[in-house]
């Protein structure tokens, strides 16, 4: 799907799609399209498909996201994100024929961190209701521990963080859910040099007492004019898995993520391209939840 198809689909999903929008003044915004890249044979091609795009404000806010069918020329899904001041309160996602089908609403403290995540859901036909809520504690302005909590207040998963300038530790325990390999807990060390990431370490424990251990290496170079991050995937035993390679401009924008085999074959290839551009976003309202 090229750029032109884009600004075609775009400009009939908001006459059309969405009559609740009341229009205004055409602003500038900027417009983020991801594309994925068909792989043959393990080698890359010239064909790629749109399958997000994001729409910016010039001071860097998200506001809209459109997520496209993988296989169809038509929209998925459309996402508007609302702010109060700089914070995010409420991100709304309605399906292809308009129907809100998720809202997750944030709280916070007084002093600006984010404290509650609380995520609405339609289960079928029925009306929206609350799936799971996500508790954030801090130390240190830092987050300390999140908990994932389903509509009874059950938790569903808690993990904890630990911090120092070169050392991080992620603790995942989970709420056994009776499928095969659900994880029982997960623990993640991710250590830093020259504050970039080294390493990462990670061990799991299924519900069934099975153990796996992972690594990353994480390694970086510098080529016509772009960063480039490599990450090599490794089993317990130290064999290479896959490898994944970003690259990012000057100013830290990633332009291209390439995930290849073991071999050097290219698995998938994603680019994302960046423009200014010109649309009628017009005022679309927060949606009413039902208490």
């Amino acid at each position: 799907m090229n750029i032109a198809m884009i600004k075609n689909l775009l400009k009939c999903f908001l006459l059309i799609a969405l009559p609740q929008i009341s229009f205004s003044q055409p602003i500038e915004v900027a417009l983020e399209a991801i594309s994925h890249y068909e792989i043959k044979a393990g080698k890359l091609t010239g064909n790629k498909r749109v399958v997000e795009e994001n729409f910016y404000t010039l001071k860097n806010q998200c506001i809209r996201q459109i997520i496209f069918n993988d296989s169809l020329p038509r929209i998925e899904k459309f996402i508007f994100l609302f702010y109060s001041k700089n914070d995010l309160v409420s991100k709304e996602s309605h399906d292809y024929k308009d129907t809100v089908v998720e809202i997750t609403r944030y709280k916070y403290s007084v002093d600006d961190k984010l404290l509650e995540e609380n995520i609405y859901k339609r289960q079928a036909s029925s009306s929206l209701s609350l799936f799971e809520i996500v508790r954030y504690k801090y130390s240190d302005s830092l987050v300390s521990e999140k908990t994932i909590l389903d509509k009874k207040l059950k938790v569903l998963e808690k993990t904890s963080y630990t911090r120092t300038n070169d050392f991080e530790t992620e603790t995942s325990a989970f709420k056994n859910m009776n499928k095969p390999g659900d994880l029982k807990k997960q623990e993640t060390k991710t250590y830093f040099s020259n504050s970039k990431k080294d390493k990462i370490l990670v061990a799991t424990e299924d519900f069934d007492g099975q153990k796996e251990s992972k690594n990353q290496i994480y390694s970086y170079s510098y080529k016509d004019s772009l960063d480039i991050e490599r990450i090599i995937f490794l089993s317990s035993k130290g064999d290479t898995l896959q490898v994944n390679e970003s690259k990012y401009t000057l100013k830290g924008k990633k332009i291209s993520e390439a995930l290849f085999d073991k071999s050097g074959n290219y698995i998938s290839y994603t680019s994302i391209e960046r423009y200014r551009y010109m649309i009628n976003l017009g005022k679309q309202e927060m949606y009413k939840l039902k208490k």
